[in-house]
């Protein structure tokens, strides 16, 4: 796991000199240590196995050195330019009494957790991706008349230069403060940047990375660190695992609903924002969640008023399997009367129209037999209340494009006149703008 964050905080060259037979030999010495452990440290006993395993690399790497008529791990640049410096900065790593080990020491589960992740690592090479496909563009009007080669000079840089970004911005954003400080200096202290990045074409990489930053609105990566924050806090729910039908039940939710909101605002700072609206990065819904769910838990409100009034009603229904197996058998037979009405509104130039139609369909009618039966089974108020969580909280905009909503409200008066059953969530989409 180790060579993963080889790869994105640079530590790595891989170029061996030919200056001098003797050094350049270690590439065969000491094989049985490895200067960096096959797992990431995460705790203060594999940390002190992997220092112990430094100093006998060390030890080695030193005798080598002696037959070489050398005592200075500096000479080992001879064989490979980065290792002297990657020494230095592990053994201060290593060191129990420097401030780089104490900050690595705090940090350093949470950033175990991301380089185990096999998820959280695709994150960071899928972005790097995105952002070379990006700049290809901007590289190749780089070209110099007198050096073909030159924009292929660009990639060794840029590459491990994105991924270290990423990094970085996902460890600001997911741990404590600190940690992309400390990662920034472990960079700085052990990385190649000055041999992956010649000085001869580093004016052009910042004017590359300026033009990538401008294009994308954001400090760079920063939109992959809010992106991220779906990963941060796992350990705390937005909902409950079960609908809250009593008041100390609605309590228990809303102090998990506190907890997670100071713990994504954490992430947020970490991330360069202080406004829960930037959330929408992550996942558009979850703004919306967020102050629905907080309006809900204020009890001045008369939106937690008119949910503790129905909240024990709603959750029999919720609760209850055969109730909603009825809502799913609604939905698919309103779907398969719906099918041949959604095939005369084919559209030449779409051939997806149909999934289009689905994505909104589906969720509305689910919707309308929740609200239908809560209308039905609950006091007066509760399918109103209903429509106005799902309004504040829900995702109709996004489910239902501008496109379609005129069809889709055809489609919902030909049902409705079909069963004779209203359809509440008609509403819904007349809410919302119509083109």
């Amino acid at each position: 796991m180790w060579y993963f964050v080889l790869i994105v905080v640079g530590f790595w060259n891989g170029a061996f000199s030919a200056d001098q037979s003797c050094i350049e030999g270690l590439q065969w010495q000491c094989r049985n240590y490895d200067l960096l452990p096959n797992e990431f440290p995460g705790t203060e006993d594999e940390l002190k196995k992997s220092c112990s395993e430094l100093e006998e690399k060390k030890k080695c790497l030193m005798e080598f050195l002696n037959g070489c008529g050398s005592n200075n791990y500096d000479d080992l640049e001879m064989a490979r330019s980065d290792l002297p410096r990657m020494i230095n900065a592990l053994t201060e790593l290593c060191q129990e009494d420097t401030e780089l080990h104490a900050s690595y020491v705090q940090h350093m589960a949470c950033i175990k957790e991301f380089v185990s992740t096999e998820m959280k690592r695709q994150i960071c090479f899928n972005y790097t991706n995105n952002a070379m496909d990006y700049l290809r563009a901007p590289i190749k009007r780089k070209r110099l008349q007198d050096d073909p080669e030159y924009r292929y000079k660009f990639s060794p840089c840029l590459m491990p230069l994105l991924s270290m970004n990423c990094f970085v911005t996902y460890i600001s954003g997911s741990c404590e403060y600190g940690a992309g400080k400390m990662i920034f200096e472990l960079i700085q202290k052990a990385g190649s940047i000055d041999e992956q990045c010649p000085s001869s074409f580093r004016i052009d990489v910042i004017d590359l990375l300026n033009a990538f930053e401008s294009a994308t609105e954001e400090i760079i990566a920063n939109q992959t660190c809010i992106e991220n924050l779906r990963w941060a806090c796992s350990n705390i729910r937005m909902l409950p695992d079960e609908f809250p039908g009593t008041e100390d039940e609605l309590k228990e939710s809303c102090s998990d609903l506190e907890n997670i909101k100071i713990c994504l605002m954490e992430r947020l700072l970490g991330c360069g924002s202080n406004n829960y609206d930037d959330l929408e990065v992550a996942r558009s819904d979850l703004p919306r969640m967020i102050n629905t769910l907080t309006e809900i838990c204020q009890e001045d409100t008369e939106l937690h008023a008119s949910y503790v009034q129905h909240m024990a009603c709603i959750k029999r229904f919720v609760s209850a399997n055969n109730e909603k197996q009825f809502c799913r058998d609604y939905t698919t037979s309103a779907m398969a009367y719906l099918r041949g009405p959604i095939q005369r509104k084919k559209l030449e130039d779409d051939p997806d129209y149909r999934n289009k139609f689905s994505q909104c369909l589906v969720p509305l009618l689910s919707m309308n037999c929740f609200i239908t039966y809560i209308s039905g089974s609950c006091e007066h108020g509760a399918g109103k209340m209903s429509i106005e969580l799902i309004q504040k909280a829900g995702s109709i905009a996004e489910q239902c494009p501008a496109s379609i909503r005129i069809d889709i409200i055809d489609l919902l008066k030909g049902l409705e006149s079909a069963t004779e059953e209203q359809m509440f969530v008609m509403r819904l989409i007349t809410s919302l703008n119509i083109s």
